[in-house]
């Protein structure tokens, strides 16, 4: 929190940047071609950091997918596979 506090400041203040512009590509609600240069760069790293800790409920969702069938993925070691009904691989 004290990171963010301390960067939204002079990045809020960089001209054409709007958070709320941001977010809302974040949320779906925005083209991501219609952000600026730097809107696009913290929507980039915003969306990756996201990605980086899904949160418990995307964790159980990617569970419940994987343990029906079906599912194409990576392993541990990085091969491809392909999960079979009840998470059998």
């Amino acid at each position: 929190m004290e990171y963010w506090v301390r960067l939204r400041q002079p990045v809020e203040s960089v001209p054409g940047f709007d958070i709320d512009r941001v977010r809302a590509a974040l949320n779906g609600q925005l083209d991501v071609r219609l952000l600026s240069r730097n809107e696009l760069m913290a929507f980039e790293e915003s969306l990756g950091n996201a990605l980086a800790t899904p949160s418990a409920k995307s964790t159980q969702d990617m569970k419940t997918l994987r343990d029906a069938g079906g599912a194409v993925g990576y392993d541990e070691q990085g091969h491809l596979i392909r999960t079979l009904p009840g998470g059998r691989r």
